[in-house]
Parts: structure tokens; sequence; C-alpha cells
């Protein structure tokens, strides 16, 4: 981890939950070329249990979506197992999980902790205590990860 990345941590740890979590989103809708289907800044909440959420003034279809590949060619997004109709979860982790694609609506979505394939346990556990790690941490896992 550089010294900037130390910094950038300090600074968002020290500042509120939600900068944290809009650092997060931005990171994460990056990682997995989001931002180059989803052209408005994301409105980000954070809710009970530290739930990051947020909604973009955007529809976007399932197949751009499921088109965007990650730095290392594979897949960014794959279809969410208990909501395939419209429903997709980023490869990466923590992960984007975007509930809505192709329905013509504005994009809703959140965050888990964790991506569900590759952390099973921990992403059932967040989901049955209904509340997750805190955005800061969640930061600090991201800026001492490689990226992804």
């Amino acid at each position: 981890m550089s010294k900037s990345d130390n910094q950038q941590i300090e600074r968002h740890s020290a500042e509120n939950e939600l900068d944290c979590a809009r650092e997060i989103v931005r990171r994460l809708f990056e990682w997995t070329g989001l931002t180059s289907i989803v052209q408005i800044a994301p409105v980000v909440i954070v809710g009970g249990g530290n739930w990051i959420s947020f909604r973009v003034d955007q529809s976007v279809s399932m197949n751009d979506v499921l088109g965007l590949h990650q730095r290392d060619g594979k897949p960014a997004f794959v279809r969410d197992l208990l909501n395939a109709s419209s429903g997709v979860r980023s490869r990466t982790s923590p992960s984007l999980h975007l509930t809505n694609c192709g329905t013509n609506e504005n994009l809703v979505g959140h965050v888990d902790s964790y991506y569900y394939l590759h952390n099973p346990f921990g992403h059932l556990y967040e989901f049955f205590r209904k509340k997750t790690a805190s955005p800061a941490e969640l930061l600090r896992r991201i800026y001492s990860s490689p990226m992804v």
C-alpha cells in the first residue's frame, strides 16, 4: 500500500461514512466498466446495518451490463441466481448488486461486502445478520487489495 493510499484511507476514515460509501460505489463502477454505460453519477445512501444503496437516474439494458468485462477479460457481471431476469452481481469483492437491469426504470442496487460465489459464508452471514461492514472498513479493504 502506498503512502498516498494510506493518506486516502485516513482522510476517508476521518470523514463520515457516506463519503466512504460514495467512494466505494465510484470505484466499483470504474472497476466493472459500468461508467462506460452509466453517464449520471449515482445517488448513494448508507442505511441501517451499514448497507450501501444507490440509485442512478438512468436505465441500463441487461445486455449492456452483461457485455462489460474486467481488465483480465472476464465478464464483470453475472446474472443473479435468484433474480436472473433483471438482477446482476459484479464479480468484484465488495460486489455491486444491480436489481433492475433491463426494466426501463432508473437503475438501483446496493453493495455487498463479498461476492457471494467467492465467499458464500461471508455473504450469507451478513445477509442473515442484516448488517455489513462499515463503509470505512470496506474502503480500507479496497485500498489494501489489488485492483480488480
